[in-house]
């Protein structure tokens, strides 16, 4: 399996792991709205989709390193 196959399963495994982790708070929150702060919903969807986001843009970097060392072993 190349490089540039590992970096891009390893990076769909982070995300959906993170949706999951999104989704699940967002219920918590919707579920216990008594146990939880008002602006909760807000915080869980901008934190967790700023580091999607961060992710994401990282793994770009490291797809593009992954596909030149790919290139350069061959």
């Amino acid at each position: 399996m190349s490089r540039t196959a590992r970096v891009a399963i390893t990076v769909v495994v982070v995300e959906v792991g993170l949706a999951l982790l999104w989704l699940y708070l967002a219920r918590y929150g919707m579920q216990h709205p008594d146990s939880v702060t008002s602006d909760f919903q807000g915080r869980v969807g901008s934190v967790f989709g700023m580091a999607m986001g961060a992710i994401l843009g990282v793994s770009v970097v490291l797809l593009l390193a992954a596909r030149r060392k790919d290139r350069s072993t061959r």
